[in-house]
């Protein structure tokens, strides 16, 4: 972590900007890797959003961040009285192999809980 913070501080800044954060970096590690997808579609927004408006995405980005995160939060709420009462997800995400997909793993949604999953 060290050494990273020393290389984005001495690479020109051109260079060093591609240098991740160790703080971002062991952010997921912290609080769970069932983040990381979180962050990274977030930080994927926030970087299309600086292009297209880089006022409004310096100003209100931070802002956007926290309230995706609240919402993340809350959302675990419905998620565990759905676990209590013993009924399956409406909508489940994951990952599943073949034959289902041509790599070896695929994400996707599918209806129908868990039990729905394919194969």
């Amino acid at each position: 972590g060290m050494l990273m913070c020393l290389a984005r501080d001495l690479l020109p800044k051109r260079f060093g900007r591609f240098v991740p954060s160790p703080m971002a970096m062991g952010l997921p590690f912290y609080i769970g890797a069932a983040s990381a997808l979180n962050f990274w579609a977030g930080s994927l927004i926030n970087h299309v959003w600086e292009y297209l408006d880089a006022e409004g995405a310096t100003e209100l980005g931070p802002i956007v961040g926290a309230g995706l995160l609240v919402g993340d939060g809350i959302w675990a709420i419905p998620s565990s009285l759905v676990a209590i009462a013993g009924k399956a997800p409406p909508v489940c995400m994951g990952f599943y192999g073949k034959p289902w997909c041509k790599l070896p793993y695929c994400m996707g949604f599918w209806l129908g809980g868990s039990e729905m999953v394919p194969s």
